[in-house]
């Protein structure tokens, strides 16, 4: 009897095993669509397959003192977007990527500043170049809401973005 109890009992874990999920990996890279558009995107894997996208799409400060002219002026931005991102194999290397990004910025000057709050859809394609690397262009067409102060009055605008520049290339490290 104590011999059936041990052997049951390894069944049943080694079953609880077998059925388990296998850890899906965390995915980190650089996104960008030129020198002065970059950001760091960081994927975290759900448990349908699908991804946690975290963007940090732009830090940027800059300071300038011009002793000749006694001016000095500051700008600075930071861009920001979380979004749910649903792959779809095409095949073993090539994979359709999109879902939505909310996103919020901000930025500021001597003269001026802005909020922003916008939605994004991403589309485009991944190519995986080894098990831990992978490279794509995404489309991130967008619809956004900014609030401005410039020189002290206030500016509103709905925009909508989409073209060229909303095309980015990104290469990711998964581990």
């Amino acid at each position: 009897m104590r011999k059936l109890t041990l052997i049951l009992l390894s069944c049943i874990s080694i079953s609880a095993f077998a059925q388990e999920k296998p850890a899906s990996k965390r995915e980190f890279g650089l996104r960008g669509a030129g020198l002065n558009n970059f950001g760091l995107i960081y994927k975290k894997p759900t448990d349908k397959g699908n991804y946690w996208r975290f963007h940090l799409a732009s830090l940027q400060y800059q300071y300038q003192d011009n002793s000749n002219t006694n001016f000095n002026s500051s700008v600075g931005a930071v861009a920001f977007g979380v979004g749910y991102e649903y792959r779809k194999s095409i095949n073993s290397e090539f994979q359709f990527i999109h879902g939505p990004e909310p996103r919020i910025s901000a930025s500021f000057s001597n003269s001026s500043s802005n909020l922003g709050l916008g939605l994004a859809y991403i589309l485009g394609a991944q190519y995986q170049l080894s098990q831990s690397f992978y490279i794509g262009l995404e489309l991130s067409p967008s619809l956004n809401f900014n609030i401005s102060d410039v020189g002290g009055a206030d500016q509103t605008a709905l925009s909508l973005n989409a073209n060229s520049n909303v095309a980015f290339l990104f290469i990711v490290y998964r581990f």
